[in-house]
């Protein structure tokens, strides 16, 4: 039987993605080999359907996950008659999954994993940072590098699955804070991540502040699955529970994952013009603030009496490490691994540094959160937070 079968909803997707390619799988319907797109359709539709049910509103809102036949990055959100529809670029999943089997068969990242003494990597891509995956293929000729330690490999599917886990958490919180339907009040039907913005700065703002409010509902959940995970294997199984020792590593694995996420897809050559007209913030900023959410969201644990402080403290250096150690990796497979600095931002924000700059986002949701109360679904953050 052929694992490719068109379902009502994915009948559905296939039409509303028709332009960009149509639901991935329909052009080899008669395929019976699994690849890591039907692994990855499988885990993220569990780990969205454990969102609901804790939300207790998995009756009310039905979200169907899957893969668009398109070599572009990022990922796509409507709502259809029935069901919302995230769709994942197909060439997302590639270039994550590229991406992670080069790091971990780099003998010096991650070392905790597997036997590194395997691993021979000694070649760099001129620039991991893509936006196209044609580009990427064009870098890359027809070297494929894969870890040659099978932990090691598994760490980089893991990977992968977690940085689309929180891909589709983030386009989850577009759905469920109320984006997406206040979005269509307004005429956009198709929320697309890779889109660039063109209308004026008064939309711009919103949409920044909307992508922020996302990315805030992504890595919290993100953080709350890691516990889930930690204590019984949660939307992931048994997938992970060999390769991470404690909660530390995997919260290091989860930061390792976004965090990368971020600096593979950033715009190419920051400037003011693409910062006034693209729908995230800076992914420089967008690192800054994961690490800093995180961290808060670890000291809430503890107000709360769900960890301690010294458990808070070692979760906590878990994050700063894997930030250096994502760093690094991007060092080791690149010959251009370093992202812009501190400085360097600040002149592309035209003076607002990274504190001042989030709180010009914080300041926003105080309009903005009103504008989305009709179309939440889940009760949203105070406009005092």
């Amino acid at each position: 039987m052929a694992l490719f079968e068109f379902t009502a909803e994915r009948y559905e997707f296939h039409c509303l993605f028709r332009q960009r390619g149509g639901i991935y799988g329909h052009e080899n319907p008669l395929s019976k080999e699994k690849t890591i797109f039907h692994e990855i359709q499988e885990i993220l539709t569990r780990h969205v359907s454990t969102i609901l049910q804790s939300r207790k509103i998995e009756d009310k809102v039905k979200v169907n996950i899957d893969f668009i036949a398109n070599k572009s990055i990022g990922a796509v959100v409507i709502k259809g008659e029935s069901n919302y529809h995230i769709g994942i670029y197909a060439g997302a999943i590639i270039v994550l999954e590229n991406f992670f089997c080069r790091v971990l068969s780099c003998p010096t990242i991650l070392t905790e994993y597997g036997d590194v003494s395997k691993e021979i990597q000694d070649y760099k891509i001129y620039n991991p940072s893509v936006t196209n995956l044609e580009k990427l293929n064009v870098q890359e000729g027809i070297i494929k590098v894969i870890p040659l330690d099978k932990d090691r490999k598994t760490t980089a599917r893991l990977l992968t699955i977690l940085a689309a886990s929180f891909l589709v958490t983030h386009e989850l919180g577009h759905i469920l804070n109320g984006h997406i339907d206040y979005l269509r009040s307004e005429g956009i039907l198709y929320w697309d991540e890779s889109e660039d913005i063109t209308n004026n700065l008064t939309d711009i703002e919103i949409i920044q502040t909307l992508e922020y409010d996302a990315d805030c509902y992504g890595w919290n959940n993100m953080i709350n699955a890691a516990f889930a995970i930690h204590k019984s294997g949660g939307y992931l199984g048994q997938y992970a529970l060999s390769l991470y020792k404690n909660l530390e590593g995997l919260i290091g694995l989860i930061t390792f994952a976004i965090y990368t996420l971020f600096r593979l897809f950033g715009t190419d050559v920051p400037s003011d013009k693409n910062l006034l007209s693209k729908k995230h913030p800076h992914p420089k900023l967008r690192k800054e603030f994961m690490s800093i959410g995180m961290i808060s969201l670890l000291h809430l644990k503890v107000s709360l009496g769900r960890i301690t402080e010294q458990e808070m403290h070692a979760l906590a250096l878990s994050v700063i490490s894997s930030v250096i150690e994502t760093e690094k990796a991007f060092e080791a497979v690149s010959t251009n691994g370093k992202l812009l600095s501190k400085e360097d931002i600040k002149d592309i924000l035209v003076g607002l540094d990274i504190d001042s700059y989030q709180k010009t986002l914080s300041a926003r949701w105080v309009n903005i959160r009103p504008l989305l109360l009709p179309y939440a679904l889940i009760d949203l953050v105070s406009s005092e937070n």
